[in-house]
């Protein structure tokens, strides 16, 4: 019998392929029809979300011949006439996992209509391939329902399922504020922070974990997928479960999790729900618009076969503007498609976050690239908060061959000391003995001439606390809580004694903040949490349009000073752009605030005002003004925080519009006596 032969769909990216999987009993063979439908007609159908496994075609299904005409498919999951020629006409292999999903979740009596992108993308077209990419977001976003397919059934995955389900059923969980709420007399509410009654459900703790480490969870291209989802149905076997159930359900293990790992050997909760799991299911079924550092962070764990696809299937995830910069092409190498991106991401944006992302000691030998382009492959995240360069955008320039940069920064000191390498940990006991070396380390010789505890619990936990961000206040530990755990961490014996409730959402901070880094010091006295191969001599600098510091070193094989980056950073004391600015005035404090549309900003509070305006920057310059909102603009900021908008710079000469503070230019900062420097990166 002949292979199945693709027809080509039409340039205009009017219409999509959708496979109708013939009804069937078990054992039958699988057949299905490949249609053309056009988008014009907003076709009804399910998506398919699925691991490929081993992505060799293992397995044998039927192509029949469709029975209607292109243009026809307005409904496909209306039964369809049959004729005669339907028939086995043609064969086409796939995967064996992707094959045991299709036996599954066919119906015995009706056919169902569903998006497969393994089948629905002719795979051995690259120009096909790259175009449908580029649609896969609204694809999945259209979708009348998600299918996430998590494979066949084990011996305790109904007990996974069951367990979830009855977690979840009692559990309210708001994505917004990231936070759980147990209805009273149900399951959760019952078990609580019980130690006896937790651990006699071992059994439920050990099948959910199973469940999480199928493969699933850990692959890149189904974030987009759920992320995008209107609604969503996982399925294990014959059983399924509403994702939201799900959701809510892993949200209620994953706060307890630093709780069940100390009394349960080998669960590891934390480190698996914190990655690859929880973004997967912190981000399911909220789809919204984000930056390039809120998608790698949420994303950098999960797995791809194509290097490439590390940015193609985040692609539908960012800002507009931002998303078209990246544009997939399977021709180009990964080098190509890696220095490209960062070329065009600088110039045409002006926005250097992506140097947040680079780490020399993780850059693998069988690539080529500048030490200022990210090896997406890295697996390493960037769990700080903080906005070292104010609201400054970067100056590019690109130089001759290409592999050399451009840029300016301000260097704030040297290292003088650098910690091992810290590794995951799972128990209180390993956190216990880094905290406490640590702490010993930073009072040796002090920070600016004394030791500041508060400065270094703001490490510890890499600035994600309350005070820097109201919104997270019920997930984010306080400042006074932090300084609590670590007196306690510090004098206890054994640090299961720690109050669990509190304990476990400052573990959690400090496993995502420190798991993987190093700890370092500076002759100017400060202090740091930085990536593992920061060595002495090492710069500590602020570059122009990069949120987060980066630790830079002398390139040995340049004849100029040249720099290489090693890594990000996390240094209290020049997180809010003090490097920059100086040091805010007395009363004043800065933090993230969510304003209306739910866009977060960074808020300056003194008292009961709030504002964004910089308190430590002189009126715009002219033409420049501030505008808030992002339709119809009002040129005053709401005194209410309710009320407040988004704050943009705009040129009432031209009409150009951007966040991008045009006071904050290398010229101005030096004039003001700040040593701005031009920094060549290779």
């Amino acid at each position: 019998m002949e292979k199945y032969q693709y027809t080509p769909l039409p340039p205009d990216r009017s219409e999509i392929r959708l496979v109708r999987l013939q009804p069937g009993l078990p054992g039958s063979d699988v057949q299905i029809e490949i249609l053309h439908a056009q988008l014009s007609t907003n076709p009804d159908y399910e998506a398919l979300s699925y691991a490929w496994g081993y992505p060799d075609p293992t397995e044998t299904i039927y192509v029949r011949k469709a029975s209607h005409k292109l243009g026809r498919l307005f409904n496909p999951s209306k039964p369809q006439k049959t004729r005669k020629r339907h028939k086995r006409s043609s064969t086409l292999g796939i995967a064996e996992n992707l094959f045991a999903a299709l036996q599954h979740l066919r119906c015995p009596a009706e056919p169902r209509t569903l998006w497969i992108d393994a089948i629905c993308i002719n795979q051995g077209d690259m120009d096909e391939r790259s175009s449908e990419v580029v649609e896969m977001g609204s694809i999945y976003n259209n979708a009348r329902e998600v299918i996430v397919w998590l494979g066949p059934s084990s011996p305790n995955s109904d007990l996974a399922l069951q367990t979830l389900k009855l977690i979840g059923e009692g559990n309210t969980y708001d994505p917004d504020e990231m936070t759980n709420k147990t209805k009273p007399g149900s399951w959760p509410n019952t078990l609580g922070n019980n130690t006896e009654v937790l651990i006699s459900h071992k059994e439920s703790w050990f099948a959910v974990k199973d469940i999480l480490t199928r493969e699933w969870f850990s692959r890149l291209w189904v974030f987009q997928e759920i992320v995008l989802a209107r609604k969503a149905t996982l399925v294990v076997g014959e059983k399924s479960l509403d994702w939201k159930i799900t959701t809510s359900g892993l949200e209620w293990i994953w706060m307890k999790s630093a709780v069940l790992d100390e009394l349960i050997e080998y669960l590891d909760f934390g480190n698996l729900l914190t990655n690859p799991v929880g973004p997967i299911i912190r981000r399911g079924c909220k789809a919204t618009a984000n930056g390039l550092s809120h998608t790698l962070n949420h994303t950098r764990k999960l797995v791809c076969s194509d290097p490439r696809d590390r940015l193609y299937a985040i692609r539908s995830l960012l800002y507009p503007e931002r998303s078209r910069i990246i544009v997939p092409d399977y021709f180009s190498t990964v080098e190509e498609v890696y220095t490209n991106f960062a070329k065009e991401w600088l110039s045409k944006l002006g926005d250097a976050e992506l140097f947040a992302y680079c780490e020399i000691s993780q850059t693998s030998q069988d690539i080529d690239l500048p030490s200022w382009v990210p090896d997406w492959r890295r697996t390493n995240t960037t769990n700080f908060n903080g906005r070292c360069s104010g609201d400054s955008r970067a100056f590019p320039t690109v130089g001759s061959p290409g592999s050399s940069l451009s840029i300016e920064g301000v260097v704030v000191g040297s290292l003088s000391y650098a910690s091992p390498l810290v590794m995951s940990f799972r128990t209180g006991t390993e956190i216990q003995e880094i905290c406490r070396s640590w702490m010993q380390l930073s009072m040796s010789e002090g920070i600016r001439g004394h030791f500041s505890f508060g400065y270094f619990a703001e490490m510890i936990v890499g600035g994600q606390m309350a005070e820097k961000n109201p919104v997270r206040e019920k997930i984010w530990p306080g400042l006074d809580e932090v300084r609590t755990f670590l007196t306690d961490l510090n004098n206890l014996d054994d640090p299961s004694y720690l109050d669990p409730e509190a304990a476990g959402k400052i573990l959690y901070e400090i496993r995502r903040a420190i798991g993987g880094r190093s700890f370092f010091k500076t002759g100017e006295g400060h202090i740091g949490v930085g990536p593992p191969s920061a060595r002495l001599g090492d710069r500590v600098a602020v570059i122009l349009g990069c949120y987060l510091p980066l630790i830079l070193r002398l390139d040995e094989l340049s004849e100029e000073k040249r720099f290489r980056i090693v890594g990000s950073c996390y240094v209290p004391g020049i997180m809010d752009a003090e490097a920059l600015l100086g040091p805010l005035p007395s009363g004043w404090s800065a933090r993230q605030e969510n304003v209306q549309d739910g866009q977060s900003v960074m808020m300056f509070a003194n008292g009961d005002c709030r504002t964004q305006k910089d308190p430590r920057l002189p009126p715009l310059p002219s033409p420049w003004r501030y505008i808030y909102g992002d339709e119809e603009a009002a040129q005053e900021e709401a005194e209410n925080l309710e009320d407040m908008m988004k704050q943009w710079f705009e040129n009432v000469e031209t009409g150009d519009r951007t966040d991008f503070d045009p006071r904050l230019t290398p010229e101005f900062l030096r004039e003001r006596g700040v040593a701005v420097e031009e920094l060549i990166l290779v």
